[in-house]
């Protein structure tokens, strides 16, 4: 069988090609939320769709599903902002140094739940040498109900997603190396399930590699997550296929791995190009994005624009 995964993302500067789901918005109300990093500073630019000027920089945070807040950490507090004027709605002092969890292997934030009701800060113990030793997550209620949880677990542990009823917290557990454990912490019990998630390709020993980012379905109850493994894949740039390619064989499979080198908005006619070339049926046809981006996308600049999977699927 052969397959072909496609990625597609942004992981510092990102520029969009869709619209806001739901009721109409009249014209000139877009805004485009640009992420930025430098060695100074990490923000967000917020961009009017008609003047393209910078109307306001915000921290750099993770954005609630329908971006009406903004959660950032900075001067030992969690700070939720209104991303549309930068007003402060809500501010909670923190007691340890908790950081957003990263999203993506840059380190774009995350820690939200799929419907936005949750969010996971993350802190270590470490070593002199940099050794983590000790996990500390914090989970915050966003209607700021209730006080926040926190949760001290022994290892090296990192937020990988929480459910929307807030019971559970999936995490990788990493071991030795890239080996690592996927687990999950109930809330409820107050404890670290014993069972170990594990890939049934892979029996029940520890998976390897490197989390590069993850999305949750829309319902919450799936998380699909990419990770980076060991090959032997080298990607070499394909200029008939507008992108860089390379085939691994991944658990007997071979996989044709695609990274479109055009726009976001124009990334269908890299994916076109390379099906048509290799004959891989659409069915056979995974496309990974990062869900950061993807929030961003939809506060894109045009709204007569695709959305950034129809920019793909539209061509297959």
């Amino acid at each position: 069988m052969r397959a072909l995964v496609l990625a597609i993302g942004a992981l510092v500067i990102v520029a969009g090609c869709g619209r806001i789901p739901g009721a109409q918005v009249p014209t000139g109300d877009y805004k485009l939320y640009e992420a930025n990093s430098s060695s100074l500073s990490q923000n967000v630019s917020v961009i009017d769709s008609r003047s393209h000027r910078v109307d306001l920089s915000l921290p750099l945070g993770t954005p609630s599903p329908d971006w009406t807040h903004l959660y950032t950490v900075g001067s030992g507090a969690l700070v939720d902002l209104d991303p549309q004027t930068g007003a402060t709605l809500h501010r909670m002092q923190l007691s340890g140094r908790f950081e957003l969890p990263p999203a993506t292997v840059t380190g774009v934030p995350g820690g939200l739940s799929q419907n936005g009701r949750w969010l996971v800060l993350e802190s270590f113990d470490a070593t002199s040498s940099g050794v983590r030793t000790a996990t500390h997550l914090l989970v915050v209620d966003t209607t700021y109900a209730k006080g926040a949880q926190q949760i001290n677990l022994d290892g090296f542990f990192e937020f990988d997603a929480v459910s929307n009823d807030g019971r559970r917290i999936f995490l990788i557990e990493y071991l030795d190396g890239n080996q690592y454990h996927v687990r999950f912490y109930d809330l409820g019990a107050g404890r670290l399930d014993p069972n170990i998630v594990f890939d049934k390709s892979d029996g029940s020993s520890a998976m390897a590699g490197v989390r590069l980012t993850g999305i949750p379905s829309h319902d919450g109850q799936w998380l699909y997550s990419v990770y980076a493994r060991e090959h032997g894949g080298a990607f070499t740039s394909a200029r008939k296929l507008h992108g860089e390619s390379t085939e691994v064989t991944i658990a007997g499979h071979r996989i044709r791995l695609l990274k479109p080198m055009t726009y976001m908005n124009l990334s269908g006619q890299s994916v076109s190009a390379t099906i048509n070339y290799y004959k891989i049926p659409a069915e056979h046809v995974l496309v990974a994005f990062d869900p950061v981006v993807k929030q961003l996308v939809l506060n894109a600049l045009d709204p007569a624009s695709a959305r950034p999977v129809r920019c793909v699927l539209g061509l297959l």
